[in-house]
């Protein structure tokens, strides 16, 4: 079977343990206070309640340029979309490509629609940690004095888990070492998210529900892209230049 190409049967059931996976992350928070241990090594006393809040490491670097360095990384697969339908040369690139930049746009963007309208809100402006807005759980009944709201996915670690786009096209070209892809783009994405945790903006929760919106919506835009391009006789396989298959060569 061509990959991406799954029956009804299979969609259903990565359906099915998607949904799973997020009922089963929302029970973890909601049984264990693992919010507030995690972020507890990071909060400071009364007046200075996030230290490293401003810390040019965590407020210049990965909350600035880590993340435009990933949004240039997307771009130069939209330039190699781009050139394929102008180039005949480069016409393996259009599908492989335009993916890449449809995933980079589309899971951030979803996780960007569902924090604008979020009642939580960041861990710096809770009244536990010196702020006015009042703390909730996830499902739970909004309280008068939520504050602000938009705060609930993490939005910056979505651009680092955005990078997994690049992980779908190397499976589709069935690389060997195509995990590398998704290790690395996990290991940028919780980098991102744990900068936040550090500098109040975040909980840890925040950050996997932004890594679980990201799995679904790239995983279904593989699969009716893949069939898409079935249709028009192409492929989402990474073209050869496109991405290394991480093989170590032999010194001659």
């Amino acid at each position: 079977m061509t990959p991406g190409l799954w029956t009804a049967r299979q969609l259903l059931l990565a359906l099915g343990l998607w949904l799973l996976s997020g009922v089963l992350l929302w029970a973890v928070f909601w049984s264990w206070p693992l919010d507030a241990w995690s972020i507890a090594p990071y909060v400071g006393q009364a007046g200075q309640w996030f230290p490293w809040r401003e810390h040019p490491a965590l407020a210049v670097l990965s909350h600035v340029w880590v993340k435009r360095l990933a949004i240039a990384t997307g771009l130069l697969a939209g330039l190699g979309a781009l050139a394929g339908w102008r180039n005949p040369r480069w016409r393996d690139w259009c599908w492989p490509g335009g993916f890449v930049v449809a995933a980079m746009l589309l899971s951030p963007g979803v996780v960007g629609l569902f924090k604008r309208f979020s009642h939580h809100s960041c861990p710096w402006d809770l009244q536990v940690y010196g702020g006015r807005a009042a703390e909730f759980a996830l499902f739970a009944a909004v309280p008068e004095q939520a504050g602000a709201g938009r705060c609930f996915p993490g939005g910056h670690a979505a651009s680092g888990f955005a990078l997994l786009a690049f992980f779908w096209v190397a499976r589709s070209a069935r690389l060997p070492r195509a995990g590398w892809y998704a290790a690395a783009a996990l290991l940028i994405g919780l980098a991102m998210g744990w900068a936040q945790v550090m500098r109040g903006a975040h909980f840890w929760s925040h950050n996997l529900w932004t890594l679980w919106w990201t799995l679904g919506v790239q995983a279904a835009l593989w699969v009716l892209m893949s069939h898409w391009a079935a249709r028009s006789g192409a492929t989402l396989a990474a073209p050869p230049g496109m991405l290394s298959d991480f093989r170590l060569r032999a010194r001659s």
